[in-house]
């Protein structure tokens, strides 16, 4: 057992110079009314080490053990210590090397508001191995406090030791412990620490009120920096109810993994905003009162949780419609109704987040879930997996690098959402590399600047409407940006879309549709077109080409390179001023205008040095498909012969 008290050389050792500096001049330069040897090996009040402002523990004198054994001792007395420093007006309290067990099922270590807890480069702290299944277990609980800051050191939970029995009803996967639970606090930093193997999430942020229970009171002003997230069962961080947080320079890896034989659990996320909100309302309906007088048990340590899923709890069943929240005391009931015809409610919202400058790797199913957040920016990260939107409101996603390698498996790199709650989202200035879509456009998303290589879909647009595609350079790919539209969503149109201004290069098909997408005001300007092999195949829509370049130089190719085949619904679609640079012997059909099409060619420059076809065959009438002003060098017309022709140059 090392519950003795330390030397002075091995504390000063632990500490590093900035923690021995502490210990032995204080804050000031000389603790008032101690001596160094008081410092170090006891004297102050409690039992405590003492400076002007900044205090180490004193194991010994706490009956705190650091060989990792005596988990309740050992939790007790840190909480005392911390607590008696904090009362003699000490700000910074330094836990020394050691391995600490710790006893989270309790609450874990608590500290008051207005301190600083300092772990040093040797300090590990231990979750006790348990069967806890409940939702307030954690190595380190800061429940409704201010002013807190937790540095240093290395937190490890007790994901392949604890007994993942029983599994009780909404409760069996075990997964709603933490290593660092920040409840309802503000003003908290978390930096330079080490986590891993949580049997939930490595840190927590929530609050114990929603916005349609009572005083609303979310964590605000949240710093997470310079740490290290591992191997989490369910997400590395989970961000629940926030108003401005910060996470900054830290690795979050492996979120979800198997690790030595224990599986991890959804949704396996690096990190995840998950902000809550549904459609309908929510009435208070008072004081709950079990008829048989059997009542749930009061959840340790939270004055607040909901039960929102039909089931039996401690003999009180609660229907399917109803909420039972044990608020202030005392069990209130609450009905619920759903409407789908209403707006969306909050009930928890995450908004002002920020994650820059951090690395991500191997999350298992993603780097970071938006599911429900408010005025989100992602900046400066590094992700091999992806980014999901979700019902994300004003998200700007900027200058990351998205590289995923050959052996994952990640779909999109960043992917919006297909419902009309996601508004305002921007993708720009990003690197993305390996993915088989790289951009996956929700509704109101602006994707620009960005640089999308070796994917199998550079941009994709899936019912979606109010959304643009400019400036960005789509290289090596198979498709450069497709449109497509599924039934039984929210949205079911691909509507006001502007792709502009973008260069596609080494792509074998430039602009996509297929005769079942559903299209509406489509614009295809100013974009150039090189080493592709076809500039557009449509299908099906509304769509307008304007002022692009199309040039093949380089490309062996026999397909025609603006293709309109339309079998299904007619095709509206306006061609003007564009110019097609056709430089490679084995073309012989440049445009093929193919079905139900009303088409308004005007304006364009077709050159070749080689002959090639221009065909245009239509099913509607004649008329339907005119031809204004257009130079066509070398070219072979197979038209209808009641297309309307006016001014074209054939040479």
């Amino acid at each position: 057992m090392t519950n003795q008290p330390i030397s002075r050389r091995k504390l000063l050792a632990s500490l590093g110079a900035a923690g021995a500096a502490a210990v032995l001049y204080g804050t000031t330069y000389g603790a008032a009314n101690g001596t160094v040897t008081q410092s170090v090996y006891g004297g102050g009040p409690g039992g405590t080490s003492a400076s002007t402002k900044t205090i180490v523990i004193d194991p010994a004198a706490w009956g705190i053990y650091t060989d990792g054994t005596h988990a309740a001792e050992t939790t007790a007395g840190l909480n005392n210590a911390i607590a008696d420093a904090r009362s003699n007006g000490f700000t910074e309290v330094i836990i020394p090397e050691g391995t600490y067990l710790i006893r989270s099922i309790e609450g874990g270590v608590k500290p008051p508001s207005h301190i600083r807890i300092t772990l040093t480069d040797g300090t590990i702290m231990k979750v006790e191995p348990n069967d806890y299944y409940g939702i307030d277990a954690s190595l380190f609980t800061l429940k409704e406090v201010s002013n807190v800051r937790l540095s240093g050191g290395t937190l490890i939970g007790d994901r392949i030791e604890h007994v993942y029995t029983p599994t009780p009803p909404n409760r069996s996967t075990h997964e709603y412990s933490s290593l660092v639970r920040i409840s309802s606090a503000d003003f908290v930093i978390v930096e330079n620490m080490i986590m891993r193997d949580s049997t939930g999430d490595c840190i927590t942020t929530e609050s114990t009120r929603s916005i349609q229970y009572g005083v609303y009171n979310p964590c605000r002003h949240l710093i997470i920096r310079n740490c290290a997230l591992e191997s989490a069962r369910r997400n590395n961080i989970s961000i629940q109810s926030n108003y401005v947080v910060v996470v900054d320079s830290c690795f979050i890896a492996n979120a979800g993994i198997t690790k030595n034989g224990v599986d991890g659990t959804a949704p396996r996320t690096g990190i995840d905003v998950e902000g809550f909100r549904e459609k309908g309302w929510t009435q208070y309906k008072g004081l709950y009162n079990a008829s048989s007088g059997v009542y749930p048990a009061a959840p340790a340590n939270k004055d607040f949780w909901q039960i929102d899923a039909p089931g039996t709890i401690d003999g009180v069943f609660y229907g399917k419609y109803d909420m039972l929240m044990f608020v202030d005391g005392a069990w209130r009931k609450y009905e619920r109704a759903f409407d789908e015809g209403t707006e969306y409610v909050d009930f928890i919202r995450a908004e002002n987040f920020k994650i820059v400058n951090c690395t991500f790797e191997n999350n298992l199913a993603a780097d970071v879930n938006l599911f429900d957040s408010h005025y989100t920016l992602l900046d400066g990260n590094r992700f091999d997996r992806g980014v999901a939107m979700g019902f994300g409101y004003h998200v700007i996603v900027s200058n990351n690098i998205f590289k995923q390698v050959s052996s994952q498996k990640t779909k999109r790199a960043i992917s919006g959402s297909g419902t009309e709650v996601a508004k305002g989202q921007f993708v720009t200035g990003n690197f993305i590399s390996g993915y088989d879509v790289g951009i996956f456009m929700g509704p109101y998303l602006t994707a620009s600047g960005n640089m999308i290589h070796d994917c199998n879909t550079g941009v994709q647009c899936y019912n979606v409407r109010f959304a643009s595609v400019t400036d960005n350079k789509i290289e090596r790919c198979r498709k450069g940006v497709v449109l497509n539209t599924v039934p039984n969503q929210q949205v079911q149109i691909n509507e006001d879309i502007v792709v502009e201004s973008n260069l596609f290069y080494d792509v074998i098909d430039g602009i996509v549709t297929t005769d079942s997408d559903v299209i509406k005001g489509l614009l295809i300007r100013n974009n150039t077109f090189k080493r592709c092999q076809t500039f557009a195949k449509l299908g099906n829509g509304e769509i307008a080409f304007a002022n692009n370049h199309y040039d093949s130089a380089g490309v062996v190719n026999a397909a025609p390179i603006f293709a309109v085949t339309s079998a299904k619904s007619p095709v509206k679609l306006k061609l003007i001023r564009n110019t097609f640079d056709m430089n490679y012997a084995s073309q012989t059909q440049a445009v093929v205008l193919s079905g139900d099409i009303a088409a308004y060619v005007e304006g364009n420059l077709f050159y070749s040095a080689t002959p090639y076809n221009i065909d245009i065959q239509t099913l509607a009438a004649a008329s339907s498909v005119k031809l204004y002003n257009n130079n066509f060098t070398g070219a072979n017309l197979l038209l209808n012969p009641a297309v309307v022709q006016q001014s074209n140059l054939i040479l």
